[in-house]
């Protein structure tokens, strides 16, 4: 199992930077989890696009889905110039505009998802598990031939990451806020929830979802300190 950080910011990058985004190799199979700003074109450098078997959105906000329809555009072309298989969309049952138009492009075979819905595609087992976000959020459970991995999408704690990471060999869980900031109403889970729940599972732990208005070097340390690998982007961990 592979997980290579293709961008790990939110909800916008700095210069040079890209928002959220990772490709999970798994089974022999190759997954995107999200498709944020820049995620296209970090993808190329590590596969051709058209090589992807399952794409994951775990929401429709923009700094986790706006490339999918570049990555869309790539596939169309290449489409016509030869024979391109439509990888599997997962996403939230979710009726806005913006997922509207995501969910209906016509180069990938859409699949929504709700709460606890479960399936079995190519030998790879997915579960997904609502999360507590403002839109409508999934993390995902990704397994094969023994090996599992949890990836939380955006979320503040919530009961559902229990069997999200129950298990789990790996985890990429979402460790926006330092702290000193984390908030009972707040969109997402703070670093040191994050060690929490890897210290409880026992799971190896990569947190991403950086703000970059915060002082990079802080956030890496606090990250280090929980005993959790802080994302950096185009770097591949193995497990």
């Amino acid at each position: 199992m592979e997980l290579t950080v293709l961008g790990k910011y939110g909800p916008f990058p700095p210069a040079g930077g890209r928002t959220s985004g990772y490709l999970l190799k798994i089974g022999g199979k190759k997954i995107l989890l999200d498709c944020g700003e820049g995620v296209f074109s970090a993808l190329r450098a590590f596969l051709s696009p058209e090589d992807l078997d399952f794409v994951v959105l775990s929401h429709f906000h923009y700094d986790h889905a706006c490339d999918l329809g570049v990555l869309h555009y790539y596939l169309e072309n290449r489409g016509r110039k030869g024979t391109v298989g439509k990888p599997v969309l997962f996403c939230p049952s979710d009726d806005s505009p913006f997922a509207r138009s995501l969910s209906a492009l016509s180069t990938f075979r859409a699949v929504a998802v709700t709460d606890g819905f479960s399936c079995e595609e190519e030998g790879i087992s997915f579960s997904f598990f609502r999360m507590r976000h403002p839109v409508p959020t999934f993390g995902v459970r990704i397994c094969s031939g023994g090996q599992t991995f949890a990836y939380s999408g955006d979320t503040n704690v919530t009961d559902t990451l229990i069997p999200l990471l129950e298990g789990a060999s790996f985890a990429l869980l979402d460790g926006a806020f330092l702290p000193r900031d984390k908030g009972e109403n707040k969109p997402h889970m703070s670093v040191d929830d994050c060690g929490g729940f890897a210290r409880k599972y026992a799971v190896k732990t990569v947190i991403s979802h950086f703000i970059s208005d915060y002082d990079e070097a802080e956030v890496v340390a606090e990250i280090e300190r929980q005993g959790c690998i802080p994302a950096e982007e185009g770097k591949t961990y193995r497990v």
